[in-house]
């Protein structure tokens, strides 16, 4: 997923759901039009009505993602500019099993039906799941806070992953001890790095373990 890709999946959304409020639009007139009994024009009529109708709720969805792709886009423009990271610097991938969370090496995404948010890893304060999980639900909520101490609500689907975990492994990542630890051997005394072999520290002499 990236900046194309999002654009893409909000424009579907509000297309699809255009065209479902017009169907829906369309039905009730048919409907209407049974009860009523005003179907004098004919069957045919009330079909291409319809479909002009539907037809144009779908125009209505796509001219109406414009302004949400603009929000979308302009937010991560913004974060983009703030911390000197690109978006697209690497891929995103779904997290866990949510069906609606996905994060890269530095950034988390949340797109759910009309709903599209976007945040840099460092302008995140905390992750946490909010209200508790059980067998009976199918839904379960995920808390993001930025620095600024808004809080955001992420509906996710739930699975047998700990998503909470895996999100602030994410956040927080685990840095193994040889990875901040010099190589070579260590002076106990002074930090000196000396030779591999070497028996007294080259700094200040102290016995080496």
């Amino acid at each position: 997923m990236n900046k194309k890709k999002i654009n893409h999946k909000i424009s579907m959304v509000y297309i699809l759901r255009g065209i479902l409020a017009g169907l829906i639009i369309s039905m009730a007139m048919f409907a209407l039009a049974v009860l009523i009994g005003t179907m004098g024009w004919g069957a045919a009529s009330y079909i291409l009505m319809g479909l002009a109708i539907t037809a144009g709720c779908g125009v209505l969805g796509f001219l109406l993602s414009f302004i949400k792709k603009g929000a979308v886009m302009k937010d991560i423009i913004k974060q983009e500019k703030q911390f000197g990271a690109s978006f697209d610097a690497s891929p995103v991938r779904e997290a866990g099993n949510s069906g609606t969370i996905f994060c890269s090496d530095d950034w988390l995404v949340f797109h759910d039906r009309m709903r599209t948010d976007a945040w840099y890893k460092d302008n995140i304060s905390s992750i946490e799941r909010a209200g508790n999980r059980s067998p009976e639900n199918k839904k379960g909520l995920m808390r993001v806070t930025d620095l600024k101490g808004r809080k955001y609500a992420m509906v996710y689907r739930i699975s047998g992953t700990d998503l909470e975990a895996e999100l602030n492994d994410w956040l927080h990542p685990y840095i193994q001890q040889d990875d901040i630890l010099p190589d070579g051997n260590v002076c106990p005394n002074c930090g000196t790095v000396n030779e591999d072999g070497a028996l007294f520290c080259a700094n200040c002499g102290t016995k080496l373990l």
